[in-house]
């Protein structure tokens, strides 16, 4: 071996030499034909080993991406007729790092090459990502002669890169993510001809290195990678990577990098659009000169990177909440790291080692490449000094320990973090995990001369894995260890296994689990072994979770007792400051409050949800909040926290398990509070993913899997036309339920939630029924499909709609299948829901398909007979019109339902539900989707009121009831005035923008309304008063007494008992900002959730507690026993009896403080309300109705 004083330059000569002794041989052509006209020729070289190699370089794959089309999706290569030459590789991508005259740039670049063994054979494929910090790189450094030898064909590509590929304003303008949609389109162009290269385009393999490996590992998680590629190899990157993405904790976010490009070429940066036509116009070489500037400026050198975005959805969501909730493509998969990675950043001229005190400024030179924020960077250096620097006081330990932390901060522990997902939600694939230390010849690599304490650095298995054919410095170990790593890579594209064949017999790759954390170490001599420092993985999670803005610093950094003397102070010296609220408070909705602040405190408020408010969203105004709005904001969060601290100290968790049957067996969570235990299994799968072809379609069963499954964390909730929790992902693949069981060995009543939220919005990971459920009953809360995804329909046969009834029908006999298996009674469930919940609750009540499934139901704020609950003759905007515009924004070009379903099916989810959010804001209606008649599947075969009025009716017990002030936040009275007879009508009608009526029903409405409710008042007083009793009895009281009624009549119902209520408990102020709302209005919408799935906190008073406890033992004992006061309800004392509904006896409970049994007020309207909604459907016309 030549000694390491070799100059650079003797190394590049000696390296040029190689290179053109290695080309001398003489070539030959071959041709394939890529369609009917068009064929390429590409060269046949002869390797060393006498094998042909079939070589196409320069084959394009994608149009140019330039004028209108920069910074926008690729588009496919066009047709050409007759032969191409595909001999030399075509320009790189433009890039702003040591141009090459001899290569040449342009923004012209989406080429790629390809490698074949055989033409004409079928061999699995190889498609390479090159990295380099997105904004680097090329494919034609890369020999993949000897790759592609072990038979397989390679695919090397070039796609755009840094702020070509990557800029983003962080909107739906200038979305970002071009690179990589550049990668799924070479992806689909191997799809479609690779075939005629000697390709099998069943059996692709991607893989990829550092920026290309992060890319490959988003291509795992990305919707629109899905079926392109059957496997995948990460070499030194991973989505979970800190330079993967944009996060919250990046130095400079996307849109300020952006912003700053604009400005320095002169372009106006308060506009989107008028930025992105000033953008397309400039001078590309200006452009990366501006951005060259912006590098040196902000000391970042990835300023571009891959980002979440709906756009186009290649990343819908966080790769860490994608991960943790299994929403990616299952694929087997191998990954790893270099020993030394990230070394070359340590300085140590003198090879002495390093002190103690340098090991942070040593470890912080990494920072420059991923551009953290300085507060990040301080909790990273904190965290890894605890993990490797400990009380090592030798220079040289310490050194090798920074070695390994460069290392693993980087690339391993994200690798293995990454792996343990892998392994719980695609079990039935295998995970390879490797680390690299194998170091070439010094001729072969210029980075070989490194100091061997540096182990192998970033990109030192390239020049193995790619060695050239023939190389003539080669030594004869770089052979036999190149050959190894190719034959290993080869086998993992072709069988799945990296060592099934032509490696030495002892050399068996054991998959990696989190058990056992096995490990290939590939070197000269190459073994398994296990990850040294499993241990660290949780706490890069940690750090993970807060550089995404998952998890905020405070709730990592502060100790319990300084947030609890910060909250205490608060509390004692600015009390009143929730009284204040309302001057930053927003009310906005019956189920949310708006913070009106100016900076970003996602993160923050998820923590003051803890004890104060359940639902919390963020809004920008023009103004800033006034001191005491920060306060009552600060006390929010500071007791948020404090609340959660205390119940993790006061709630310990272990760990049970179920078998659901024969080789299936799950892992939950025991959680025991205060001596009493409950076993928590989260993200249960019971229905199979709907998308594809299974989108708009009946919901399949869950497939059959073997072995053990965790059961452990919350799982995604379905898309909705809002992201009403940052912090939970959201996907198609979304049909899973949670189960809370008091005792798994019981046999208890069960209770199945069905979450509300106008059939487009809500999940079942909003309530927590942890407390209702140690009433002695097993409680299951579901996700089911929403919005257009849920409910779309064509009116017909096609697309019938009902598909999110239809998965909580699935649900409901999943329940039926295997409650036992948690200590659940299948032959005693309850269901019960609120809102659209209980809507759909009361559907199941007249379904044929639900018969049989449930004893009991409870309807909260909804019924069939609601006017919002089904499609009616009387609705505005009839669905099939809704499904026709729908395609027609879509750009569905047929109209027929058979080709708008085959449309809708390849739409991706983000343009699905902009045009759905398009189409509320546009008609200023919520509800535009809902349950429909139909009868392919035959879930809804008519309308509820026909079907209850003819007993077609399944006869179960039922509880229902409302608020007393459902909804009366319609209602402006800023000044506390009352509403004038003039106000009266338009108020009511604003009703209208949740559910509206056609112009023929809104005069019948009208005049209902204001005969039976507003009447001849004149006080002002009197009239608000009258008008919250008809938003609230007039559009859940009447329905719910009606349904009662006709169910008193169906065939079975003689044994049955009816139980109806009104709610009417405010909670505390400081469990609930709704409770700010003046008296009169009333309990809003909702609110009677925080008492059903209260759970004991802090700041929750006496009387919160004991309503709570009553409210959850009735609902408890009716599920139990169908008498909701049967036992353990006791008022003052003395037991609380609460009489059923009859015709003769209009009973009503009166829940409150103190509760009480009363009369149904509005018994003497449930006729007119009959009348009412014959009009609505159909069975008579406005004209006759006289009410």
């Amino acid at each position: 071996m030549l000694p390491t004083t070799l100059t650079g330059a003797t190394l590049a000569f000696l390296g040029m030499l190689s290179f053109a002794l290695r080309n001398v041989r003489a070539t030959e052509f071959v041709s394939v034909q890529l369609g009917p006209t068009q064929w390429l020729r590409g060269k046949v070289t002869t390797l060393s080993t006498g094998q042909p190699m079939n070589i196409f370089r320069g084959v394009r794959y994608a149009q140019p991406p330039t004028g209108s089309y920069r910074f926008a999706e690729p588009r496919p290569s066009s047709g050409w007729n007759g032969s191409q030459d595909a001999l030399e590789d075509k320009p790189r991508c433009l890039q702003t790092w040591l141009p090459d005259p001899l290569k040449p740039e342009s923004e012209d670049c989406l080429f790629l090459n390809v490698f074949s063994p055989n033409v004409t054979g079928t061999v699995p494929v190889m498609l390479f990502i090159h990295g380099g910090a997105y904004y680097r790189g090329s494919e034609d450094i890369f020999d993949a002669s000897l790759l592609a030898s072990q038979g397989v064909v390679v695919v090397l590509i070039e796609y755009r890169l840094g702020l070509f590929g990557f800029l983003s304003n962080s909107d739906h303008v200038i979305p970002g993510n071009y690179g990589m949609l550049d990668q799924v389109l070479a992806m689909k162009w191997v799809q479609k001809y690779i075939h005629v290269f000697g390709g099998d385009p069943e059996m692709v393999t991607i893989f990829g290195q550092s920026a290309g490996s992060a890319g490959v590992s988003l291509h795992v998680l990305s919707p629109l990678s899905k079926g392109l590629f059957k496997r995948a190899i990460m070499e030194s990157g991973v989505s979970l990577s800190p330079f993967a993405i944009y996060r919250a904790k990046t130095k400079l976010q996307s849109s300020n990098y952006t912003s700053l490009l604009g400005q320095e070429l002169g372009c106006r940066t308060d506009s989107s659009k008028v930025l992105l036509g000033c953008l397309r116009e400039a001078n590309a070489i200006h452009m990366m000169e501006a951005s060259s500037r912006i590098r040196w400026h902000t000391h970042s050198d990835i300023l571009a990177t891959p980002t979440v975005e709906t756009t186009y959805g290649f990343l819908p969501d966080l790769p860490y909440n994608l991960l943790k909730s299994g929403q990616f493509n299952k694929v087997d998969t191998l990954r790893g790291y270099n020993s030394g990675e990230w070394s070359f950043v340590i300085f140590d001229p003198v090879d002495e080692g390093i002190s103690r005190d340098a090991f942070p400024k040593n470890f912080a030179r990494m920072f420059k490449t991923y551009g953290s924020t300085q507060d990040f960077e301080t909790i990273v250096l904190k965290s890894i000094e605890n993990a490797y620097l400990g009380q090592h006081t030798d220079k040289k330990v310490i050194r090798s320990q920074l070695v390994d932390a460069l290392a693993h901060f980087a690339f391993a522990l994200p690798g293995v973090l990454e792996s343990r997902s892998m392994t719980k939600y695609a079990p039935n694939h295998k995970h390879y995990f490797y680390e690299y230390d194998y170091r070439v010849s010094e001729l072969v690599s210029i980075i070989s001369v490194l100091p061997k304490w540096m182990k192998i650095v970033h990109t030192g298995e390239l020049k193995t894995l790619f060695l050239e054919d023939g190389h003539i410095f080669a030594s004869e170990t770089d052979k036999a260890v190149a050959k190894q790593m190719q034959t290993m890579w080869a086998n993992f594209a072709i069988f799945g296994n990296p060592t099934e064949k032509n490696v030495p017999q002892h050399l068996q790759w054991v998959p990696y689990t989190e058990q056992n954390n096995a490990m290939m170490k590939i070197s000269e001599n190459s073994k398994m072994t296990t990850f040294s420092r499993p241990e660290n993985v949780p706490m890069y999670e940690k750090l993970l979770k807060i550089a995404a803005g998952i998890t905020p610093d405070l709730f990592v950094e502060q100790p319990l007792f300084e947030i609890l003397n910060i909250c205490f102070v608060i509390i004692l010296q600015f009390l009143p400051c929730p009284y204040l609220a309302k001057g930053f408070c927003n009310y906005k909705a019956p189920d949310e409050f708006i913070f009106t602040q100016q900076n970003n405190y996602k993160s923050l408020v998820e923590l003051g949800r803890c004890c104060i408010c359940r639902k919390i969203s963020i809004v920008s105004p023009s103004t800033k909040m006034g001191i005491s709005s920060c306060l009552t904001f600060l006390l929010v969060v500071l007791c948020g926290v404090a609340h959660c601290r205390l119940r993790r100290q006061t709630s310990t968790p272990d760990y049970v398990t179920v078998e659901l049957s024969a080789g299936q067996s799950l892992r939950g969570e025991k959680i025991t509070k205060d001596g009493q235990g409950l076993n928590v299994f989260k993200g249960i799968r019971y229905g199979a993913a709907p998308v594809g072809s299974l989108r708009l379609a009946a919901p399949q069963e869950a497939p059959s899997w073997t072995g053990s499954q965790d059961a452990l964390d919350l799982p995604p909730i379905c898309w909705q036309r809002k992201q009403t929790d940052p912090h939970h992902a959201q996907s198609e693949d979304c049909l899973f339920l949670n189960v809370y069981s008091p005792d798994i060995n019981g046999s208890l009543s069960v209770m199945v939630w069905i979450h509300g939220g106008s059939y487009n919005r809500g999940a079942g990971i909003r309530q927590d029924p942890s407390q209702l459920a140690r009433h002695g009953v097993v409680v299951v809360t579901l996700n089911y499909r929403l919005g257009p995804f849920g409910f779309m329909s064509s009116g017909d046969d096609t697309i019938p709609g009902n598909f999110g009834l239809l998965d909580q029908n699935l649900a409901m006999k999943w329940v039926q299948k295997h409650i036992t298996a948690f200590g659940g009674d299948p032959a005693s469930v309850t269901i019960f829901g609120q809102s659209a919940g209980a809507a759909s609750v009361s559907l199941h009540l007249v379904s044929p398909l639900s018969k049989g499934l449930f004893k009991r139901a409870i309807m909260e704020s909804g019924s069939s007979l609601a006017s919002f609950a089904v499609e009616r003759p009387a609705t505005k905007f009839q669905q099939s019109n809704y499904t026709s515009e729908m395609g027609v924004r879509l750009g569905c070009n047929d109209t027929d339902s058979p080709s708008l379903l085959t449309c809708f099916r390849n739409v991706p989810v983000s343009q699905i539900l902009d045009e759905d959010h398009n189409m509320r804001e546009e008609t200023g209606t919520d509800i535009l989707v809902t349950p429909t008649v139909e009868t392919a599947f035959g879930f809804l075969p008519d309308y509820p009121s026909n079907l209850q009025k003819a007993g077609k009716i399944n006869a179960v017990d039922t509880l229902s009831g409302y608020t007393n002030g459902e909804l009366s936040y319609l209602i402006s009275d800023p000044d506390e005035d009352g509403v004038t007879r003039s106000e009266f009508l338009p108020t009511f009608r604003k009703t209208n923008q949740t559910y509206a009526f056609n112009k023929e029903s809104v005069p019948v409405v009208d005049r209902f309304i204001e005969s039976y409710y507003l009447e001849n008042a004149t006080n002002p007083i009197a009239i608000r008063s009258r008008l919250v009793n008809s938003l609230s009895e007039g559009t859940f009281g009447l329905p719910a007494a009606l349904e009662i009624q006709r169910m008193q009549n169906a065939e079975g119902s003689d044994t049955k008992r009816h139980y109806f209520y009104e709610y009417e408990y405010r909670i505390s102020v400081l469990l609930s900002f709704i409770s700010l709302a003046p008296a009169w209005m009333g309990i809003a919408h909702a609110q009677d959730l925080e008492i059903v799935f209260f759970n004991d906190k802090i700041m929750a008073t006496n009387s919160d507690r004991a309503v709570a406890n009553t409210v959850q033992t009735m609902w408890a004992n009716f599920a139990m026993y169908g008498n909701p006061t049967e036992k353990n309800v006791k008022q003052d004392g003395v037991d609380l009896n609460w009489t059923p509904y009859t015709k003769a006896n209009n009973a009503m409970l009166k829940i409150a403080a103190k509760s009480e049994m009363t009369t149904f007020p509005g018994s003497d309207r449930v006729s007119i309300y009959a009348k009412l909604l014959e009009n609505f459907i159909g069975n008579s016309d406005a004209a006759s109705l006289t009410v």
